[in-house]
């Protein structure tokens, strides 16, 4: 039996609705809008705090809160199988409390790492690899969750712009004039301009393929802007939601 899935969604706003595109764009289906997954996408922004100012801050609320209540609220109606489409929601300050919060309330559905996930991708596609360049927030970069993960069994070697850099990356995700965050469709020239810059000297660096470590950056980015492959955690995120609601509808890579 199909599984219902749930998308924790307003992490960003245009996260969760990219999630869920990806998730059709994954669903091999015969043509006809009966053959889609049912899908619960709940967009509560006011309800989580920012995640990298809780990761730079600690003495701010813990956005863990905010997505447990939405979660909570995919459970009641429904959701066995759920995503969060937010690379920093996965930090372990935030995704652990997260899990004990789900734990004591005795739900009974798998929520997804994406993190997790995009190892396990890598695993399968790019074995081959050693360098990874990271394009990230400063509290994805600051908590190390890529690193941690990546770098765990000596794998990869994950690369980080320079200490330069990654505030021009963060401002083209929050900057309330031009960061996508403020203008996503379209994206803005400038936004686009800082994270190729910076991704193009990952790879002069060495990196050999480039993850997109904010859900914000594929609204951006395509494979048209650099030379080494593109990695897209929510399109992993989405093939690995569609793998456990079900897998006979998986569509090949």
């Amino acid at each position: 039996m199909k599984k219902i899935i749930g998308i924790v969604g307003g992490v960003g706003p245009y996260a969760g609705l990219d999630l869920h595109t990806k998730i059709c764009n994954n669903t091999v289906t015969t043509g006809i809008d009966q053959d889609h997954l049912e899908v619960y996408l709940l967009s509560r922004s006011a309800h989580i705090p920012d995640r990298t100012a809780f990761l730079l801050d600690r003495t701010l609320p813990n956005p863990a809160h905010g997505i447990f209540t939405t979660v909570a609220k995919l459970v009641y109606i429904g959701a066995q199988v759920i995503g969060i489409p937010c690379n920093t929601s996965h930090a372990l300050p935030i995704f652990q409390p997260l899990r004990e919060q789900i734990t004591q309330a005795g739900f009974n559905i798998e929520l997804l790492h994406m993190i997790e996930e995009t190892y396990h991708f890598l695993q399968s596609q790019y074995a081959h690899i050693s360098k990874i360049g990271l394009l990230a927030t400063q509290g994805t970069y600051f908590s190390g969750v890529y690193a941690e993960i990546l770098e765990s069994e000596h794998k990869y070697h994950v690369l980080l712009p320079t200490e330069v850099q990654r505030p021009l990356v963060h401002q083209a995700i929050y900057h309330p004039e031009y960061g996508i965050k403020a203008r996503a469709n379209p994206v803005t020239a400038k936004a686009i301009q800082a994270l190729t810059d910076v991704g193009n000297s990952l790879i002069a660096a060495g990196a050999e393929v480039l993850i997109m470590g904010c859900t914000e950056i594929p609204l951006a980015l395509n494979r048209a802007h650099f030379s080494v492959p593109l990695i897209d955690p929510t399109d992993i995120l989405a093939r690995a939601l569609v793998h456990r609601a079900a897998p006979d509808q998986l569509a090949q890579i």
